[in-house]
């Protein structure tokens, strides 16, 4: 599988985006892309027959899209919060 040729800009914004808490679903999406990419470019070199074994890497990478997953539901849930607060409610 091969990585698209702006995945290190890419990264680059989106990470700037998320620094600053107004990243979009798309910039998101891009995000979540490129570590799927990642994953695999560094899996491939890796391939064995080892049926159920867990390996470091399996377990740093799963530790690593657990906290980019929080982190993006933070960004979603602030996100919203701040819209519904931003709601008139008065007459």
């Amino acid at each position: 599988m091969t990585r698209p040729l702006h995945s290190a800009h890419v990264l680059h914004l989106v990470t700037k985006s998320l620094t600053k808490g107004t990243a979009t679903m798309i910039e998101i999406q891009m995000f979540m892309l490129y570590l799927h990419e990642l994953r695999q470019s560094l899996t491939e070199g890796r391939r064995r027959d080892e049926r159920g074994a867990v390996t470091p890497e399996q377990v740093v990478l799963t530790a690593i899209f657990a906290a980019g997953a929080i982190a993006i539901g933070g960004i979603i849930v602030a996100k919203f919060t701040g819209a519904a607060n931003s709601i008139p409610t008065g007459p």
